[in-house]
């Protein structure tokens, strides 16, 4: 049986006649070597069969080159945009991503947080699942000195850096868009008050009826989830009484979806008998018939800011200041509570 010797640095450096640390800058592409010169490695080390020692690097490194990224769903057309911008982020900067996905249940969110502590990664991203109440693991995190960042479903007020949409500004426009629509009797589909997104969207859109000397009906406001099932259940509950409102704000573009399917299946048309407005866009949105008008939070943006202040954060784990960014939303006019 033929035994193949593992090509090392020191094999190709011996070759070429040049030292190990000459070799590693310029497969790492580092700005010190010469293009010529890197050309020459890469190509020998190419031919030679040449794969770099990954736990030797790390070790070295003292770092994994590995990140955590916990969402709450991965089917969600928002999350499902913030993984690929992640990842794109993480491989040019020669990380790997070990995703997890929490499902909106709090303990296998307490899990996942558990096994990429116990992998030693350099960094964790996290959008928090809609009913987090124990913050003890985040409290472990802290004491640990891992670097993390929330983003979008963020956890104000535990020592860590934050990125979300401007939910609350979001909440304004979408009330001063229906107002322009010619409504005056707003509801709202909201999501989970325990999250940050929930209170905050529902407190702009608090004080946007007021801002316009709009009345404010309890009854109008639903407490739901983020999803399309949520939405659903959430506008079937407001058909159910005797007064009805003349549009729905949705939390999320899922759970307005939900609610657009309620309306349909109770017989009532969009916008004609009943207008919609939502918090989030998605690409499939402009196919839709009707389109709908909503409050765009640029989900790429906030994936590259969010990914940056992570890096931001590993590098300068003892001196780095916590900072919470608020990416600005804007109005997307569709078919749907046009301006009139």
């Amino acid at each position: 049986m033929s035994k193949f010797k593992t090509i090392t640095l020191q094999d190709l450096a011996n070759e070429l006649n040049v030292s190990k640390v000459t070799i590693s800058k310029a497969l790492r592409d580092h700005p010190d070597i010469a293009p010529e010169t890197k050309r020459k490695i890469k190509q020998l080390a190419a031919k030679r069969g040449y794969t770099p020692n990954l736990m030797a690097r790390n070790l070295a490194a003292r770092q994994t080159f590995t990140l955590g990224l916990v969402t709450p769903k991965i089917a969600h057309s928002f999350f499902a945009r913030v993984i690929e911008t992640f990842y794109n982020c993480a491989f040019e900067q020669g990380y790997e991503v070990v995703l997890m996905v929490s499902q909106e249940e709090e303990q296998r969110q307490i899990k996942h947080l558990q096994t990429l502590m116990s992998m030693k990664v350099d960094g964790i991203l996290i959008s928090v699942a809609q009913n987090t109440r124990d913050l003890t693991i985040f409290e472990e995190i802290k004491k640990r000195n891992i670097p993390l960042v929330f983003f979008d479903r963020i956890v104000p007020d535990l020592g860590f850096s934050t990125v979300s949409a401007d939910d609350y500004k979001g909440g304004l426009l979408a009330v001063q868009q229906a107002f322009k629509a010619g409504y005056r009797h707003l509801a709202h589909v909201a999501g989970s008050f325990t999250t940050q997104i929930g209170r905050e969207r529902l407190r702009g859109f608090k004080d946007g009826l007021k801002k316009f000397d709009l009345p404010f009906v309890e009854e109008w406001v639903v407490e739901s989830g983020y999803s399309e099932q949520a939405g659903y259940r959430a506008a079937q509950k407001l058909l159910n009484q005797m007064q009805l409102p003349e549009v729905i704000f949705g939390v999320t573009f899922p759970a307005t979806l939900g609610i657009l399917t309620a309306l349909q299946e109770n017989g009532l048309k969009v916008p004609q008998d009943m207008d919609l407005i939502a918090f989030g866009d998605s690409q499939f949105n402009r196919f839709l018939k009707p389109a709908i008008t909503c409050i765009d939070q640029p989900t790429e943006n906030l994936a590259q800011s969010a990914f940056n202040l992570l890096m931001d954060t590993i590098k300068n784990k003892e001196e780095f200041a916590i900072q919470n960014q608020v990416i600005p939303v804007k109005l997307k006019e569709y078919d749907t509570c046009r301006s009139k």
